[in-house]
């Protein structure tokens, strides 16, 4: 991921982050759904 271009498997069950400017992308015809989490707004 990072600068290296290197791309991480993300597996069922797996907890992850993509950091801003990296995108994500589904290989195979499996259904995939991804739930999403972000800090509250004025969280320091």
């Amino acid at each position: 991921m990072f600068e290296s271009g290197q791309e991480t498997p993300i597996t069922k069950g797996d907890f992850f982050e993509i950091p801003p400017g990296h995108d994500a992308y589904v290989a195979g015809e499996e259904r995939v759904e991804l739930i999403l989490f972000e800090a509250p707004q004025g969280h320091a």
